[in-house]
């Protein structure tokens, strides 16, 4: 995990690093591999290297950056359906899975589970204080560009979005609710 990680996401830099382009799927179909490597890692257990604040804002800010990758209509398909199969969507389909993901599964403290406590309740704490405030902002961004027709949005990312504000929402309402107490 230590060696092999953040090379992975030294690649998915470096391929971010290309704008999109019409004419390749291999950006896109990288950046796809990657984040369902990273996504299948998460899918039990987070790593004492994934918990750390170097992996989390290395990741954090390569899932950002797909998040808000503005893709240029020439390099998905005109049809709808065919734009959620494209390889840039299925790309940020697992951004936004893997911030999902994290934060309902190991970072967000009225969820964790007693049995995961020890292991994730200091992750937990720092996740939701630090790092999904960001989330939120991003995805309130994301929405923001889709209502108002400058972005689109594939059906999947908006459960995703839907999801997290949800689960945002119960939790600061939990939150808000045990500090009233």
């Amino acid at each position: 995990m230590e060696e092999f990680f953040p090379t992975l996401a030294g690649l998915a830099s470096t391929a971010l690093a290309n704008p999109p382009a019409a004419t390749s799927d291999e950006v896109p179909t990288l950046l796809h591999l990657i984040l369902k490597t990273y996504s299948t890692s998460i899918i039990l257990q987070l790593s004492k290297h994934q918990q750390s604040q170097d992996s989390l804002v290395t990741w954090g800010r390569l899932f950002f950056q797909v998040v808000n990758l503005q893709i240029p209509k020439q390099a998905v398909p005109e049809d709808e359906e065919e734009r959620e199969r494209c390889e840039w969507w299925k790309a940020k389909k697992w951004a936004y899975k893997i911030l999902g993901r994290l934060f309902h599964r190991f970072g967000n403290p009225s969820q964790l589970p007693s049995s995961l406590q020890k292991d994730y309740g200091a992750f937990a704490q720092h996740f939701v204080t630090t790092f999904a405030p960001e989330i939120f902002k991003v995805y309130l961004q994301q929405t923001q560009l889709f209502v108002s027709g400058q972005a689109w949005l594939s059906k999947k990312c908006q459960y995703r979005v839907f999801t997290f504000f949800t689960e945002w929402y119960v939790y600061n309402l939990l939150h808000l609710e045990c500090t009233l107490i």
